[in-house]
């Protein structure tokens, strides 16, 4: 199942916010992803950033850019759940245009997070665990 986009439409020296999912990680990991590559100068990639999970905010513990510099992990507190409404922010803060820091990141207002928090069957492998299906 594809993302669903949710493009914040710009003026010229911006850069847009394409899409953020919850579950695809874990249930307290969103992934954001930008319509381009994005820089912190500062090294901080939650400032500015709001999160609620049904309507009650909740706390980023990190944010980190990936190897795609295009996305970024923001890692709840405490995790969403399966049916979690889960809503987020950005007022601009210190990101910017990886290859132009002077274009920044949109004010985004809140936008909708995906969430596919049990849309994946993941199996613990650890010794202990047990499997609940079978493959045939």
């Amino acid at each position: 199942m594809p993302w669903t986009r949710q493009i914040l439409r710009l003026g010229s020296g911006l850069v847009g916010i394409y899409r953020h999912v919850i579950g695809d990680v874990d249930t307290s990991t969103i992934v954001s992803q930008f319509a381009e590559a994005v820089y912190s100068p500062s090294g901080n990639y939650g400032t500015g950033v709001s999160v609620t999970d049904d309507g009650t905010p909740v706390v980023v513990s990190s944010a980190t850019r990936q190897t795609d510099h295009s996305y970024v992990y923001y890692v709840l507190h405490d995790p969403a759940g399966i049916a979690s409404v889960v809503r987020w922010s950005y007022v601009p803060g210190d990101l910017a245009a990886d290859s132009d820091p002077s274009k920044k990141v949109a004010d985004s207002g809140w936008m909708a997070v995906v969430n596919r928090i049990g849309t994946h069957l993941w199996f613990n492998e650890g010794e202990e665990s047990g499997h609940l299906a079978s493959v045939f």
